[in-house]
């Protein structure tokens, strides 16, 4: 929800109205928030994988196809749809025919492009692309190199400030060190992807009170607030986050009831609709009744703006429930148990040899 409500900010559909300016900010952590996503990922494959004596990487891949893959291509499919209708009815031209940025989206490879937002066509969908990635190249050998450590409690801390660290310098890096820019954009796939895994292996192995806990996600929330607000640097955000996470996993503390409760659980089962549907609302309603109508000072008037977020709004959190009810959840479904079906299919004819 924060990065959807970002994106309709910096939209600039409001630019005179002095309360979207005001409010506007305290959502401008759009960009932090993809990092946030790259560290729950680590840590939820940690927590769910590394339950098993041995992983099923087969059952895993598909998982992984599963959960990811339908959404994407729905979404993608959309606005292909969308730019197809409007240029042959209504003349406006799009470049996302083009023989290589078709084929990277329909690939999932447009986040390894070296400008990931630019290469994709559902702009948001860049961190799937790299998501994608670290789910086939990275987690392998992270789930080796976990277990030859083992409860080795010093390497798991050294490893996960490394990570973290690494993060970190994503922000602050491309003014000292002179590689290009979109290489950060990768990078921070990656150190967030093992920030958030090495996270969960210490979690497993550190003991700690709920007081404890209690006190370093209050401590957690408060540094991320302030950092939010600017009021300390906002790049120290990914440094944060993997803290915030640690103390409120277990389910104790006000921080961790908070966000437990039934609202945040509703629009965490959904965010992901939200975050690959919210794009092409945009573009949707942004064509169907803003292009051509700008005035002469070259803003929207203030009703067919406000009438048009408004759309966006209702029209994202309708089409993220449908597609999570109807469409996500059956999809997955399906696939698991195709999956399943074949497996034993599979044993029966093992046995029968």
């Amino acid at each position: 929800m924060n990065v959807f409500i970002a994106h309709l900010a910096l939209a600039d559909l409001f630019p005179n109205s002095n309360a979207i300016r005001l409010i506007s900010p305290v959502f401008l952590w759009h960009i932090q928030c993809v990092d946030l996503f790259f560290i729950l990922s680590g840590f939820v494959l940690n927590w769910v994988y590394f339950r098993e004596a041995d992983i099923n990487w087969k059952g895993y891949g598909v998982a992984r196809i599963a959960r990811i893959c339908p959404l994407y291509f729905a979404t993608l499919f959309f606005l292909l749809a969308l730019d197809l209708y409007s240029s042959v009815f209504h003349h406006i031209p799009s470049a996302n025919f083009g023989g290589g940025r078709l084929a990277s989206n329909i690939l999932m490879a447009s986040g390894l492009a070296s400008d990931p937002g630019a290469a994709c066509i559902n702009s948001p969908a860049w961190s799937i692309s790299v998501e994608m990635a670290l789910y086939i190249a990275l987690f392998p050998p992270l789930c080796y190199l976990n277990r030859k450590i083992g409860s080795r409690l010093n390497i798991l801390l050294g490893l996960g400030i490394l990570a973290t660290t690494g993060l970190v310098l994503c922000y602050t890096g491309p003014q000292v060190i002179r590689v290009p820019s979109y290489l950060f954009c990768q990078a921070r796939g990656v150190f967030g992807f093992m920030a958030g895994f090495f996270c969960c292996s210490i979690w497993r192995l550190v003991r700690l009170k709920n007081h404890t806990f209690n006190v370093m996600s209050l401590t957690a929330s408060a540094c991320a607030i302030l950092a939010i607000l600017e009021i300390i640097p906002k790049w120290l955000l990914p440094a944060i986050f993997p803290f915030l996470v640690f103390s409120t996993v277990n389910s104790t503390g006000w921080i961790s009831r908070i966000l437990g409760s039934r609202l945040f659980d509703y629009f965490g089962e959904r965010s992901y609709s939200i975050y690959l549907w919210h794009f092409p609302m945009i573009i949707f309603f942004n064509r169907l009744f803003l292009y051509g109508h700008k005035e002469l000072d070259g803003h929207y008037s203030p009703q067919l703006a406000g009438k048009t977020v408004l759309l966006i709004i209702f029209s994202t959190l309708l089409i993220s429930e449908l597609s999570f009810r109807c469409f996500e959840c059956p999809a997955r479904e399906w696939m698991r148990q195709k999956l399943a079906g074949r497996q034993k299919k599979l044993a029966e004819l093992t046995v029968l040899q």
